[in-house]
């Protein structure tokens, strides 16, 4: 799947789960690269106690969500987890796993 193709999957799967693109924040060159998309309502900021080191492209992000006391949020506190990598995503397999997946807010 060429770039236009991974494009329109991620418009598609925006369009289908009613997301909005949240972040504003932006990097040394000026420009947005982090994605943040929700169908809640949120804020993101500029993470100034960032847990690591960040480079100048990809400014250390905080996401504000607001949930109500009808929504119910599971937060795992794991940290069994490496070091991230998103240099090398998979847009086409990451589309399918979210779209095969069912969200329910509470």
């Amino acid at each position: 799947m060429g770039a236009q193709g991974s494009e329109r999957s991620v418009w598609e799967l925006m369009r289908f789960y009613e997301l909005r693109q949240y972040n504003g924040v932006r990097n040394a060159g000026d420009g947005i690269l982090d994605l943040i998309l929700s169908n809640l309502p949120c804020r993101v900021d500029r993470d100034m106690s960032p847990f690591l080191n960040e480079d100048k492209y990809h400014p250390a992000l905080m996401c504000h969500l607001n949930l109500g006391s009808d929504s119910c949020v599971r937060l795992s506190r794991s940290s069994n987890f490496g070091a991230l990598n998103f240099h090398k995503v998979d847009m086409a397999t990451l589309c399918e796993d979210l779209q095969s997946e069912q969200f329910i807010v509470r």
